[in-house]
């Protein structure tokens, strides 16, 4: 029987450092797997930000070219009948109507 408890201590002391290497290589793709957690947080983080960066720089362009701010700026819009945009005073005919927009409201005015 001797043979038997040596047999038995042997595998005894495989299975401890069969059961080690596990928990090693399990530890070692634990480390793995959160180092690729903080790449994702990073760069998702970096894609966040750079995308709010643009999307406020779009908001400021949007706010700028704001038409009833433009008008509150002193500018004002002269728009024909057919609801054109004039543009040029050879656009405007004598007599004919066209509507003065301002930062207050509108005002339909002829040419004369």
């Amino acid at each position: 029987f001797p043979y038997t408890t040596l047999f038995r201590s042997n595998i005894i002391t495989l299975y401890k450092q069969i059961q080690k290497q596990i928990i090693h290589q399990f530890r070692k793709e634990e480390l793995k797997i959160e180092q690729i957690f903080q790449h994702i947080r990073f760069t998702l983080s970096s894609a966040f930000k750079s995308h709010y960066v643009q999307l406020d720089a779009y908001e400021k362009v949007v706010d700028l070219l704001d038409p009833h701010k433009i008008l509150n700026r002193g500018y004002s819009a002269v728009v024909n009948p057919n609801g054109e945009l004039v543009k040029k005073l050879t656009d405007l005919d004598k007599n004919e109507q066209f509507t003065l927009h301002m930062s207050d409201g509108k005002k339909d005015v002829t040419i004369q």
